[in-house]
């Protein structure tokens, strides 16, 4: 914890989020609520960043989104189930055929 700046939000943050993790009395929930409450306070006191975004992070933004859905597909549902469902015809019954 050396590297952190002395004074800061951040050494704060670690410093508070340290404290929570050692504390065997919190439960789990608390736990979170507290991280979360950290994270959004944190959000809100932050100065500004003047920086540049280019276009590509739009295109960046939209790989991760199709990413996520790939990933969710091959986790929900085998990847060669899912497309064979897609092109393949439904099966009817062999007494309409005849």
């Amino acid at each position: 914890m050396n590297f952190i700046q002395k004074n800061t939000l951040v050494h704060d943050i670690v410093i508070v989020l340290h404290i929570i993790g050692t504390n065997k009395k919190l439960h789990f929930m608390n736990k979170i609520y507290f991280i979360s409450e950290i994270l959004i306070l944190s959000t809100l006191f932050s100065s500004t960043a003047h920086a540049y975004v280019d276009g590509g992070t739009a295109l960046l933004l939209l790989q991760g989104a199709f990413a996520a859905i790939g990933a969710a597909l091959v986790f929900l549902k085998k990847p060669g189930q899912l497309i064979a469902k897609i092109f393949s015809r439904k099966k009817t019954s062999e007494k309409n055929d005849a």
